[in-house]
């Protein structure tokens, strides 16, 4: 027991959860391992990252700590292991937006009073898959509902496309992200000038909702809507996703 209480302190070590995946070395095996003083504690191998390798006491308790920490032979068969047995992600995140205005300007014509504005979404992004994660791309779709820009649809609803790299996200981590500006106006006739359809005085746009997709490793893990009819009334599938990240998009610039 004295080994082991020295063990502990030269390693370090955080509590983890742990998810078993059964493939190459067997789980349950409990084996004598060794840190670069000599120092023995026994233990299973429960799962690793690159540099990291999370172990089960004999008394039940999970470690992880740095596999650098342990002796050269310990060191191989530990990395040998990690990469013989990928551990299952079970994906989850949670996600919290906000909408911001980022610049605004206001012009006159001989017609019209305008006003120009930007729009971005402000993201919260947090990791609660309970495994650091790694290489994860964000790719999403700002929706505007417009007055002004009448698309292919009758409700004039135009969009954005964009995606965010994110890099290492340990478990419980949050990331601050924001989308690509979008394009809001509002014009106001000035007086004495009517629309001859009819149409009234005043037009303006609205930013109209957002929808998020998580991809790692080339393949959809997650994803988030926000609940507005224009998000429910033209979807962002996956194939229009994996564009995005087949040619880029503006927020790349």
């Amino acid at each position: 027991m004295k080994q082991l209480g020295i063990f502990r302190i030269v390693i370090g070590a955080t509590v983890w959860m742990a998810c078993l995946i059964g493939c190459g070395f067997a789980y349950g095996e409990m084996r004598v391992f060794k840190n670069e003083a000599g120092a023995e504690i026994k233990a299973e191998l429960m799962h690793g990252t690159a540099d990291t390798v999370t172990i089960r006491m004999e008394n039940g308790r999970e470690l992880t700590t740095e596999i650098a920490k342990f002796s050269a032979p310990d060191q191989e068969y530990i990395r040998e292991w990690i990469e013989k047995n990928p551990r299952a992600i079970d994906y989850h995140f949670d996600l919290r937006y906000e909408k911001k205005m980022t610049g605004k300007k206001e012009r006159k014509t001989s017609s019209h009073e305008i006003t120009e504005e930007d729009w971005v979404y402000d993201i919260m992004l947090e990791n609660r898959s309970r495994v650091p994660v790694e290489g994860l791309e964000m790719r999403y779709r700002v929706y505007v509902q417009s007055e002004h820009v009448k698309g292919k649809n009758e409700k004039g609803i135009f969009v954005k496309d964009g995606k965010l790299a994110l890099p290492t996200m340990d478990n419980g981590e949050r990331k601050e992200l924001r989308t690509i500006s979008v394009p809001v106006m509002e014009s106001n006739l000035r007086d004495g000038y009517v629309y001859k359809n009819g149409e009234r005085h005043r037009q303006s746009d609205n930013v109209a909702g957002l929808w998020v997709k998580i991809f790692h490793d080339g393949r959809r893990v997650w994803e988030f809507q926000s609940p507005q009819k224009a998000v429910k009334d033209y979807p962002f599938t996956d194939s229009d996703a994996e564009k995005i990240g087949a040619k880029g998009s503006e927020a790349d610039d």
